[in-house]
């Protein structure tokens, strides 16, 4: 399903996207069947009435408000789940805890929650809970026993590494400054609980820091579930990390491939202040119920070990790579020809374990023989085992490229050249400036992750940004931006290629090829020669090119720049609402009669549709002129929507003297719920 919001495509019967967390909404409304709806502002109405109305009363009475409030609370954790709100996520579920403690929902997500976290002692606490609680203790036995034994064994015993920043300090050897370790540290960095050998039954995956001598090392170990206790099944030390070199990079992922869960990852340790090279390590393993097994190894002194020790090339490499979905570093390995090999940051990733990445403090400073350790300065290392700001959308995503064009385009500076990101510079519109520059977003490499083009009013592309999952990128920057207004990615297929070009600034042509032995591109056309790897049937994957008509958004006129704060309180706007619902109760706790009832739930609709619009006035400051359409779209939708609701609601009373009442007090609940919906996008 498509969200409106952002244009990501979920899994059918998704209620919220999974990229920004909005509701879905359906394309096309199937006709409903009748459903019972609780109201809560029926309540106090309902309680007056129950001498006139007798048995009709007495129908809605035994509807219960609190289930309603359980389902918007979980909808509304849910939704901050998604949006990475740790901590309005857990209290909504915690509400939804009280209000029914026998589901089990609401005890599986905080668990997923705090494991997210690696706040294991919370997760031990609502686990004990749900123990207690829920009918069915099975759903909870093996995740419980293996918190508690990271709670009571392996971070009593060796402690827990925080996710942060570090620092290490140069010492000399032999003469050159080289980096100790990051000192006091060691323990726990993250953990996984899932069925990695297809037994049924799930492991822990522990992945640990290990202090050895005067360096760290990143060791995985494996937890089997025996009887209700836990056993170190197997461990497989990776490499050094958090020192001895000035320019980390650490990347440790999972993916599931037809149920089995490949661990993967590298780390490339380089030390660039005193030149004096790099060694890297990449690694896929697997399990196998006893032991952790190496699908593939490359690293700079033996570059290529598969298949217990044999030695492959580069194009068994490759192959092995693709085999598992990792289209990015196959690709990198088959087309330089091993001499840059290896796993793509975030390549392929259902999740990320951790990443580190190491620079030095001090930057302008260059090596010169005997240069004082002083001089040297430090090197910080960045760790990060789960994230803490919501996923994005992809406008949100490049917003500081985006940003740092509408910013030179707006100045009095007679050329352009904004974007300074990850210590690099392009100089592409030097010497230019343009009246107005376009942009569009489109996932030409079919990760699920759209690419910014920023194009001018010819269709000239002037840059396309990506996002490899860490870091945003340059595709200009890196060379891949051809001459001829094009650009060739790798696409998440068997040696494709997907060619994509600017057509007068209004078209966006695609085309599939193959690659050549010779480095030549193929298509349809001209499809007689190719070489892939792993498989043959290579023509009908070819396509004839396809062009798509873009809107180009103008970044002068339609591009909202966020670069400064909002222009209201969050905080502020819910104490708007918490008043509102306190003078909603006293309104419809006072009306005596239908008539009362009616008039007091319309006088409360309207307070509450003027607290809605306020709200869509401050989201529409962060909307372009498309986006804007959009939501008033959504939002035509929704009234659609709450008529059927509050049509169906009084039909239940076929006429009678609950009818109106029930009409009434249908909108009020449904234009509160969109009030909230909309105030939770509030950024």
């Amino acid at each position: 399903m498509k969200c409106r919001q952002c244009g990501h495509i979920n899994e059918e019967g998704a209620r919220f996207c999974e990229k920004c967390g909005q509701p879905l909404i359906e394309e096309s409304r199937p006709i409903k069947p009748k459903k019972k709806h609780h109201f809560k502002w029926l309540i106090p109405f309902l309680l007056i009435l129950i001498v006139a109305v007798g048995g009709g009363i007495a129908l809605v009475m035994t509807r219960s408000p609190q289930s309603k409030d359980y389902t918007m609370l979980l909808d509304e954790a849910d939704r901050y789940l998604v949006g990475m709100e740790y901590a309005q996520a857990e209290a909504s579920y915690l509400e939804a805890i009280q209000i029914d403690k026998k589901q089990t929902m609401p005890y599986e997500r905080l668990t997923e929650l705090y494991l997210t976290q690696e706040d294991y002692p919370k997760a031990q606490e609502i686990l004990q809970r749900a123990l207690s609680n829920v009918e069915d203790e099975s759903t909870f036995n093996e995740t419980y026993t293996y918190v508690r034994y990271m709670n009571e064994e392996i971070l009593a015993d060796n402690g827990q590494v925080h996710q942060g920043e570090y620092d290490a300090s140069y010492a000399y050897q032999n003469e050159i400054p080289t980096t100790a370790y990051v000192e006091d540290v060691k323990g726990l960095m993250t953990s996984d609980i899932r069925d990695y050998d297809k037994d049924g039954q799930t492991e822990l995956l522990a992945v640990s820091l290990d202090e050895s001598g005067s360096t760290l090392t990143l060791v995985l170990t494996m937890y089997e579930y025996q009887e209700d206790s836990v056993v170190l099944s197997d461990q497989q030390r990776l490499g050094t990390v958090l020192g001895g070199d000035d320019a980390e990079q650490v990347g440790l992922y999972l993916k599931d491939v037809n149920g089995t869960p490949y661990i993967y990852g590298f780390i490339e340790k380089k030390m660039d202040f005193a030149s004096q090279g790099t060694q890297a390590n990449h690694f896929v393993f697997t399990y196998d119920g006893s032991q952790f097994v190496s699908y593939l190894e490359m690293s700079t002194t033996e570059p290529f070990i598969a298949d217990e020790n044999a030695v492959a090339s580069f194009e068994q490499a490759a192959a092995l790579l693709e085999n598992i979905g990792l289209y990015a570093s196959a690709s990198q390995t088959y087309d330089t020809a091993g001499q840059t090999f290896g796993i793509v940051q975030a390549d392929g990733a259902d999740e990320t374990l951790l990443t580190i990445q190491g620079k030095r403090a001090n930057q302008d400073v260059g090596y010169t023989t005997g240069i004082s350790l002083e001089a040297c300065g430090k090197v910080q290392y960045r760790l990060v085992v789960y994230m803490e700001t919501p996923e994005k959308t992809a406008e949100a995503l490049y917003q500081p490229v985006l940003d740092a064009y509408h910013h030179a385009l707006s100045s009095q500076e007679a050329s352009i050249n904004p974007l300074i990101l990850n210590e690099q510079t392009t100089g592409l519109l030097a010497g230019e400036k343009p009246e107005d520059l376009f942009y569009y977003l489109l996932d030409i490499d079919e990760n699920g992750v759209e690419e910014l083009f920023i194009a001018k009013s010819d269709g000239t592309i002037v840059d396309v940004w990506t996002y490899d999952g860490v870091d945003l990128r340059s595709l200009e920057l890196q060379g891949q931006l051809l001459s001829d207004k094009s650009i060739r990615c790798q696409t998440a297929e068997n040696r494709y290629t997907f060619y994509t070009l600017a057509d007068d600034g209004y078209e966006i042509c695609t085309k599939r090829e193959l690659k050549a032995e010779d480095g030549s591109y193929y298509s349809r056309e001209n499809s007689s020669q190719w070489m892939s790897i792993g498989q043959t049937d290579y023509e009908s994957q070819l396509s004839d090119e396809q062009c798509l008509s873009v809107q180009w958004t103008s970044i002068v006129n339609d591009y909202v720049a966020k670069t400064q704060a909002p222009t209201y309180n969050k905080a502020d706007i819910l104490n708007e609402l918490e008043a509102l619902e306190t003078q909603t109760e006293e309104m419809t706790s006072s009306a005596m009669s239908t008539i009362e009832m009616i008039s007091t739930s319309k006088e409360a609709t309207e307070l509450w549709e003027a607290e809605m619009n306020q709200i869509i006035t401050l989201l529409k400051q962060s909307m372009n002129e498309t986006q804007s359409a959009a939501f008033d779209h959504e939002q035509a939708e929704w009234e659609i929507e709450k008529e059927e609701i509050a049509s169906e609601a009084s039909s239940e009373y076929e006429g009678g003297s609950l009818s109106g009442v029930a009409l009434s007090s249908a909108r009020l609940e449904e234009t509160r719920k969109r009030t909230y919906e909309l105030y939770n996008r509030l950024q």
